[in-house]
């Protein structure tokens, strides 16, 4: 059976940029860092983050793991969101969508989905390429809940949907 040359393939290692409020501590710095270090064989990795890496030893020492894993560091800027810092970081993460070119953005929590509201609302072109939250429907839950298996299953369900143009209900 011959592959539709006009539906898009996959990339052999798809990219997924990993968006966290920032690098310390936090539970979800601990789930990017479990799927960036469990999945790296299959797929390409980078890291935003949105306020920028905490100071001290722990901030430091996560950022040497992303270096020791090859995984790319974006940090956005340290402007108070109460302050208007979500437009800055924003613009950042257009920045750093270009960059990276991810065919997944994972979105970790409120501040990184606010920063994703506001790339779309300042830079729609760059926002509209088939981007999915993995949270969406509740599913990161039960990928958590059933191990690093069944999150790579999702990944992989989710870039294929992204890929021939679908979206999850």
């Amino acid at each position: 059976m011959s592959r539709d040359a006009s539906v898009p393939s996959l990339p052999a290692r798809p990219r997924v940029l990993q968006v966290i409020t920032r690098l310390g501590l936090g539970g979800a710095e601990a789930v990017a860092f479990s799927l960036m270090r469990g999945l790296r064989d299959e797929f390409d990795f980078a890291c935003f983050a949105v306020r920028g890496v905490e100071s001290g030893d722990l901030g430091r020492a996560l950022q040497a793991q992303l270096q020791a894993l090859a995984i790319p560091l974006y940090c956005g800027p340290r402007w108070p969101l109460r302050l208007g810092g979500m437009v800055p970081a924003g613009l950042r993460a257009g920045q750093v969508v270009r960059q990276f070119r991810p065919g997944l953005l994972h979105l970790h929590t409120e501040i990184p989905e606010s920063t994703y509201a506001a790339l779309a609302a300042l830079r729609p072109g760059v926002a509209e390429f088939g981007l999915e939250d993995l949270r969406i429907g509740g599913l990161l839950v039960q990928a958590v809940g059933t191990g690093l298996q069944a999150t790579q299953s999702l990944l992989k369900r989710l870039l294929e949907r992204a890929a021939y143009g679908h979206h999850l209900a």
